[in-house]
């Protein structure tokens, strides 16, 4: 009779392990390390008072005291796990709210850029307008020196600001990217293609791109002289859009075991629940966010150091998913 009591928490306790290590369904390494480790604390600990009961042939009660009490864990644990999904999920609704009002804070910045350089626009119009009557009587008074310097004058005069890239949400996020890495001391160069319209829909081309330039100006901020640098590119290429970016960094990030994160790291071309990791613990999310989007947009998730250079390298199919 004891070993029956003794093998139904040792069964449930062992179907609550082997399913959250076959399936864990949790994004971050942290939580899933979890899923695993209490179950399997909780399997030993009854397993030596299974154990025990069985050679000192224990009175029957007390085996059914741990049975019960191997039971309520699995039980206890199944819930557990659940708790773990849901904060898990608050923390990436808020990491997705702040990219959203990033993206907000982008267009803002890019209607004003657009009301200033429409401004600019009238005022060169009439500048030049003033300028060419001036240049025309110049001209009729034989006076073509002064004409020509009215001419340099005017041209120089002409300009506006330089836009990033032609998609409009991007570009206005990238000014903003821009101004964080100046105030930060940290040199950044874009070579970003990309057309007015994609059919990955904006929300998602920024958080790549806000996610993948705030980790590289997190690790390039703590580097030094010289490797204080991002490089990012963003481009269509054979049907996906492919963004890179590079930057100098103090030390390979840190994966949540402690050791350095050296591999690569690819996500499926085919979706699959709870593949995602955290890798720079301020940043993680972003990261999980970055890898989320390659397995929707069946594309792949690169990132990697090398020589004091960490690289991160994101390709995503244009075409639009459902959300």
């Amino acid at each position: 009779m004891s070993a029956v009591f003794m093998a139904l928490p040792l069964a449930a306790l062992a179907g609550v392990f082997v399913f959250y290590a076959l399936r864990p369904g949790l994004p971050s390494a942290e939580s899933r390390v979890a899923a695993i480790l209490i179950p399997a604390s909780q399997l030993a600990i009854v397993a030596f008072l299974a154990a025990a009961v069985l050679f000192y042939s224990l009175p029957v009660p007390l085996a059914a005291a741990v049975a019960c009490a191997g039971i309520a864990c699995a039980a206890t644990d199944l819930a557990l796990v659940r708790v773990l999904r849901a904060a898990e999920g608050r923390k990436l609704a808020r990491e997705r709210t702040r990219i959203a009002a990033e993206r907000l804070e982008a267009q803002r910045a890019c209607r004003e850029r657009t009301e200033r350089e429409a401004r600019a626009a009238r005022d060169e119009r009439r500048t030049l307008a003033e300028t060419l009557r001036r240049m025309e009587w110049l001209l009729g008074a034989a006076q073509g020196e002064q004409a020509l310097a009215c001419s340099h004058a005017a041209s120089d005069a002409l300009g506006g600001e330089r836009r990033i890239c032609g998609h409009p949400a991007v570009d206005a996020l990238l000014a903003l990217k821009r101004r964080a890495c100046e105030e930060a001391g940290v040199r950044v160069v874009f070579a970003v293609e990309l057309p007015t319209e994609a059919a990955i829909p904006d929300i998602d081309v920024c958080a790549a791109c806000s996610n993948m330039l705030d980790n590289a100006l997190q690790a390039a901020r703590a580097a030094a002289g010289d490797m204080r640098f991002i490089e990012f590119r963003a481009r269509l290429d054979g049907g996906y859009l492919v963004i890179d970016a590079r930057n100098g960094c103090a030390a390979p990030p840190a994966a949540p075991d402690g050791g350095a994160l050296q591999r690569e790291r690819r996500a499926s071309t085919e979706p699959a629940e709870g593949e995602s990791d955290a890798i720079v613990p301020e940043h993680g999310w972003g990261l999980v966010i970055l890898q989320d989007l390659a397995q929707r947009y069946r594309g792949s998730f690169e990132a990697g150091a090398s020589k004091g250079v960490w690289r991160t390298t994101v390709a995503l199919e244009n075409r639009p998913v459902a959300r």
